[in-house]
């Protein structure tokens, strides 16, 4: 598997069980207890790193975690890249196939995405298993890359896995399946942090991100 070829990459083993379980629970008890943006039975925090005084500094710093960051840095092959302002936590989120691109075009870019230089990536954990079923991250494979097509394929991960993935490629969540929540019984999350080359592509994002999330911490209830 490669990165540049396939658009995602999965690193196993980066957060421990016992770190699992506990923003689990954290989380379980905050979203249980604190506003958040709705979307059908979803409960969502956009913005929340560094920005969520309930959850604890370790949660909220997880962006910058040197072990996250490292395999980040892998991505991009010593070019500058920086944290692009992009957070976004769900529970028992539903999301049908696209592409993440909404937020560059929403800070204005009017500039080719399909570009070398348009490099902005994903980096996310999902916080439960999802070996045995197929209610984790769904790609198609080099969709990051103008005019490609291919089949549909689920990326069995487990709770301590990071998946990075090009934000042009096409991906979707539970989609056409039954939610993760109403078979297991427990909440499913994923959190995910935006990083980008130091350039224009990423002062375009992180001006649509920070817009749709302040739109979007306003309306949490």
């Amino acid at each position: 598997m490669s990165f540049d070829n396939d658009g995602y990459l999965i690193v196993h083993d980066v957060l421990t069980k016992e770190e699992i379980q506990e923003y689990r629970d954290e989380l379980d008890n905050y979203l249980n207890n604190n506003p958040s943006f709705r979307e059908g039975e979803s409960k969502i925090l956009p913005g929340w790193a560094c920005n969520t005084p309930g959850l604890s500094d370790r949660l909220n710093n997880l962006h910058k975690d040197p072990r996250v960051l490292e395999e980040v840095s892998k991505i991009y092959k010593s070019q500058e890249f920086r944290y692009v302002n992009h957070s976004d936590l769900h529970q028992n989120k539903r999301t049908n196939w696209h592409r993440d691109i909404h937020d560059l075009k929403r800070g204005g870019c009017n500039l080719d995405v399909w570009a070398e230089e348009c490099l902005i990536i994903k980096a996310s954990f999902l916080l439960q298993d999802h070996m045995d079923n197929k209610l984790g991250l769904l790609v198609q494979p080099g969709t990051h890359r103008r005019g490609i097509t291919s089949q549909k394929k689920h990326l069995d991960s487990l709770s301590s896995d990071l998946i990075i993935f090009d934000q042009r490629i096409l991906h979707s969540g539970q989609h056409d399946r039954p939610l993760y929540h109403n078979v297991y019984g427990r909440n499913r999350y994923l959190l995910t942090f935006g990083y980008g080359l130091n350039n224009a592509y990423s002062d375009f994002h992180d001006k649509g991100a920070a817009s749709r999330q302040a739109g979007q911490r306003k309306r949490m209830r």
